[in-house]
């Protein structure tokens, strides 16, 4: 499922990313260069988030009552390196950051039948 893809991904990858993407930003503050480069990463993120909504939705699992411009935007807001970051210095592993994003992604975006073929069994 595609949710499980990206929440692993995230979890391999937020932990060597989110540090680099923090000093680019807090360097933007100076350097417009930064700055630009920042902004392009987000841009490119908020787009890959439209594009992973609308192909949740070709599936014909996205639960009812929710429009893709407002999924997309959560799914961006959280896998940012600034949640991730928020998240981590309260305590929170990278593991446990990724199925916090399974439940709340899995939950808010996904219909009853999703939900539940996406569960573990056991």
């Amino acid at each position: 499922e595609k949710i499980d893809v990206y929440a692993d991904a995230l979890t391999r990858l937020l932990p060597r990313t989110a540090p680099l993407l923090e000093a680019l930003r807090v360097a933007g503050r100076d350097d417009p260069a930064c700055r630009e480069m920042y902004e392009q990463v987000n841009d490119r993120r908020a787009h890959n988030m439209g594009l992973l909504v609308r192909e949740l939705r070709a599936t014909g699992q996205m639960r009812d009552g929710i429009d893709d411009e407002r999924a997309a935007l959560l799914v961006w807001s959280m896998n940012s390196s600034t949640y991730y970051e928020l998240l981590r210095a309260r305590g929170v592993t990278a593991e446990e950051y990724g199925a916090l994003i399974r439940d709340v992604w899995g939950r808010t975006l996904l219909d009853e039948r999703a939900q539940a073929a996406s569960e573990p069994v056991g």
